[in-house]
């Protein structure tokens, strides 16, 4: 079989899941339907910039300057809402309750991914999962969202080019103005959905967002493809659909 028939009967197979409407089995799935979802716009979440049906990204269409070639040069799969967050919260990823073959407990994403059903459909939720320059998911971490004063946002404002912040020392990223909202909506919907619980000053920092910065036209066509593939939508961006219809 070709390499193009299989590329073609890899996804005729995906859409066949995305019209039974079912939750990502796993992350390898939640990513391959991800991929078609996002080509109806491939941009990438933090810099804008635009992508090819190979996931190359395309640097001089957003004016991001690459330092680590390979990551730099692809799109990865990116959760807005680290899985280190969402599991860290959980038993399975902090007690080794978890046990191989030849007897050894273990513990982390492998662990809950094997016997916390609620994790797993956190983790492949289609919701939390956007296409991020390698380079930029990789300096991203798992490092919190919030935000600088205006005068240390000027400074820091640009990552080889990219409109973000990225501050190793005190583990926080701050993004463009434009995404601010969709991320802020993401966070809101895994806790309201799922147990995951947001700090005080995150649940507030992520609802000034929300009302800041409504969804663009594509978050709420992205919010309906995402529905049509597993099954739920983000309620906070379907309460802005509502009033704008």
């Amino acid at each position: 079989m070709s390499k193009l028939s299989l590329i073609f009967v890899a996804c005729f197979l995906v859409f066949i899941n995305i019209a039974k409407a079912e939750h990502p089995k796993n992350f390898q799935e939640s990513k391959k339907i991800a991929r078609i979802i996002w080509a109806s716009n491939p941009e990438t979440i933090y810099c804008g910039c635009k992508y090819d049906e190979q996931l190359n990204v395309d640097h001089q269409s957003c004016g991001y300057e690459p330092r680590e070639g390979r990551r730099a040069n692809r799109v990865e799969w990116e959760h807005l809402v680290p899985a280190s967050w969402l599991g860290k919260q959980r038993e399975c990823w902090r007690e080794p309750i978890c046990e191989k073959k030849n007897g050894k407990k273990y513990k982390g994403r492998k662990c809950c991914e094997k016997i916390d059903s609620e994790f797993r459909k956190m983790h492949t939720d289609l919701h939390n999962i956007v296409p991020a320059i390698g380079e930029v998911n990789q300096a991203r971490n798992d490092y919190r969202f919030g935000e600088f004063y205006q005068e240390s946002r000027e400074q820091k404002y640009n990552f080889h080019g990219c409109k973000i912040i990225i501050d190793t020392k005190y583990r926080v990223v701050e993004p463009r103005d434009e995404v601010k909202g969709m991320i802020a909506r993401a966070h809101l919907y895994l806790a309201n959905t799922y147990s995951f619980k947001l700090s005080a000053n995150q649940e507030e920092m992520f609802k000034r967002w929300n009302k800041t910065y409504p969804p663009s036209d594509w978050e709420v066509k992205w919010n309906m493809k995402v529905k049509e593939a597993q099954g739920n939508d983000n309620i906070y961006i379907s309460k802005y659909a509502e009033r704008c219809n």
